[in-house]
């Protein structure tokens, strides 16, 4: 079974993979020369970090968590992980 600070690091590490793909998409927006595509890739950055701040506010929970609760709270964070990755995968598939 994995222990609560293992996970906060796999998650952490995955956050900062995320970051590294959302900011070569950030510069592909801020090179769009189409306002309507630049627009475009702006709203769809911005959903992104909406969803990636979900994520870090549930890890905050986590940081607080007892030993005993966190796998609840796992569930919670596993489900914004989804929708965060679901999003920046689509968007790079669709905009890359």
């Amino acid at each position: 079974m994995i222990t609560k600070e293992t996970y906060k690091q796999q998650l952490h590490e995955k956050l900062n993979g995320w970051d590294n793909a959302i900011n070569d998409l950030k510069e592909n927006a801020d090179h769009a020369t189409d306002p309507e595509a630049k627009a475009e890739f702006n709203g769809q950055i911005e959903v992104i970090h909406a969803l990636k701040q979900v994520v870090i506010e549930k890890l905050d929970h986590l940081e607080h968590a007892e030993e005993t609760a966190w796998e609840h709270l796992k569930e919670e964070i596993e489900q914004a992980w989804h929708k965060l990755e679901s999003a920046v995968k689509l968007f790079i598939t669709v905009y890359k």
